[in-house]
């Protein structure tokens, strides 16, 4: 019976986390969490990336239209 008792703890600790130490014991249910957020950061910082990458294609679009247009317009 004690190793049932010991053997739930342990999975309990593992799952919840250990309320004694926290800090090296999170829990696979704060851990989840917390890699969400990082989540959430990285997909943000990935759509911000992704604007910018378009606005600088279309910077250098306009300036390869540029250049074609001054050497039609020069000849």
């Amino acid at each position: 019976m004690e190793e049932i008792k010991a053997d739930l703890k342990a999975v309990k600790n593992a799952v919840f986390g250990n309320n004694e130490d926290p800090k090296r014991q999170p829990g696979i249910l704060r851990e989840l969490s917390t890699l969400e957020a990082s989540v959430k950061i990285t997909n943000s910082t990935l759509a911000e990336m992704r604007g910018d990458q378009k606005k600088l294609l279309w910077l250098a679009l306009a300036g390869v239209v540029g250049a074609v247009l001054r050497l039609v317009i020069m000849h």
